[in-house]
């Protein structure tokens, strides 16, 4: 008889008899337990020479990983994926005649954890997706946020999402992450921490304003416990770190870079955005010498514009000075003076001068250096429209850009005014001069 899927056939032997091969073909062994983890195996199939057989399974939980039919002595190889059904279960692979036995229990597996992402983020943040990977994670896995249950999703046996929100994230500290997985079996996992890491505010150093920030522009950071002393840079190329603290920006597209330093205390930084940032949400990362780390978001965009004020707060009057051309005689006067009375700055009156005078505003800003064009540059001062013939960096200096705008001798005797600069139709901060 030769075997051949489950069928015999009967063959003459030399004295014209009948030759059975049926009960030759054995299995060893011929069945197999297995947990709900699953696993793999091997069978050995032991037949005579002349004895074909083949191999088919009755689950889709249960592979073969060998050669589905042979001849004479051989091994069939298998593996049981995990049981997450909850259930026990059987299956067989049908080998010639014969049926080997799997049976698999439903004992949830342990679960173990290998990592988190991200394994940090700043205290205040909006709530998030926290991906955790690691093994033996079922449909009934669930992350645990220090001990408490948190809405989980199966992704894969190796791979959970759960669903972080902004009350767990209020405050900074550590939290202790752990998978579950329920009885029978289960268990919980081994625990890995979670960093929620101090708040960090990012606004444009020239506007304090921070809803888009924009490449090569300076930008200050707010927070506490930034620096272990108050330093400043003391020449170029700016460093990246001072004092023991560096600043790291990661950007939309993945990239990680150090930024340079202006200056570094306690309660804010001034850095460098790092060129070629790319736009999109970037996060922050200032670590102090003590080892301190404190995160948060920039909105990045290619421009951002802001102008400097005198008294660097972003409001009040504007930081720049008035140049005169006269003939060929150029002259540098300044457009802001501190009244001691008042405690505060304020304007110095710009006097146009006679006919032939040309002055202009020079104002000092940041991020609109990479503006599309000249063309999409426009000023307002006091409501009128003002000619703009430069508007980028400021020659000779790191993270400055410069306007210098004509002023329209129309503006004569209209006291203080604003100054609105827009750029590829985002406006600045508005600040104020004066014109005699």
């Amino acid at each position: 008889m030769i075997v051949w899927g489950g069928r015999f056939f009967n063959i003459l032997n030399s004295s014209g008899g009948i030759y059975s091969l049926t009960s030759s073909l054995t299995l060893s062994p011929t069945t197999q337990p297995f947990t709900a983890n699953g696993g793999s195996g091997s069978i050995n199939v032991t037949a005579p020479g002349s004895c074909s057989w083949m191999v088919s399974s009755n689950a889709n939980w249960l592979t073969i990983t060998s050669a589905t039919s042979g001849s004479g002595n051989g091994t069939v190889s298998y593996t049981v994926a995990a049981n997450s059904t909850g259930s026990a279960r059987t299956g067989a692979l049908i080998i010639g005649p014969q049926t080997f036995t799997v049976t698999q229990s439903a004992d949830n597996p342990a679960p173990t954890l290998a990592s988190l992402s991200p394994n940090g983020i700043a205290a205040g943040s909006a709530a998030f997706t926290l991906t955790v990977t690691g093994t033996n994670f079922i449909n009934a896995s669930v992350v645990r946020w220090n001990g408490s249950d948190r809405a989980t999703t199966f992704v894969s046996n190796t791979q959970l999402t759960a669903a972080i929100p902004a009350t767990d994230i209020a405050a900074a500290g550590a939290a202790s992450v752990t998978v579950f997985n329920p009885a029978p079996g289960g268990g919980a996992s081994n625990a890995m921490s979670f960093t929620v890491n101090a708040a960090l505010a990012n606004v444009s150093a020239a506007s304090f304003l921070g809803a888009e920030l924009a490449p090569e522009s300076i930008i200050a950071a707010f927070g506490v416990g930034l620096a272990t002393r108050t330093e400043a840079a003391v020449g170029l190329p700016l460093p990246t770190a001072i004092a023991g603290t560096t600043v790291e920006v990661k950007d939309s597209a993945g990239t990680t870079r150090s930024a340079p330093l202006f200056f570094v205390s306690a309660t804010q930084v001034n850095y460098l955005m790092p060129p070629m940032t790319a736009p999109g949400l970037a996060m922050v990362t200032i670590r102090s010498g003590d080892g301190k780390v404190s995160m948060g978001t920039a909105q990045v965009a290619s421009v951002a514009p802001g102008l400097f004020t005198a008294n660097a707060s972003g409001q009040g009057v504007a930081a720049g000075v008035a140049l005169r051309v006269r003939g060929s005689e150029q002259t540098f006067e300044p457009i802001a003076q501190f009244d001691a009375a008042q405690n505060r700055f304020i304007p110095r009156p710009i006097d146009l001068g006679p006919e032939g005078d040309q002055v202009f505003l020079i104002l000092y800003g940041g991020g609109f250096r990479f503006r599309s064009a000249l063309s999409a540059v426009s000023v307002k001062i006091g409501g009128a429209d003002m000619e703009a013939p430069y508007a980028a960096d400021a020659p000779g200096y790191v993270g400055l850009d410069q306007s210098n705008v004509r002023l329209s001798r129309s503006l004569i005797g209209r006291g203080e005014v604003d100054v609105v600069l827009t750029v590829d139709g985002k406006a600045a901060n508005t600040v104020r001069i004066a014109i005699k």
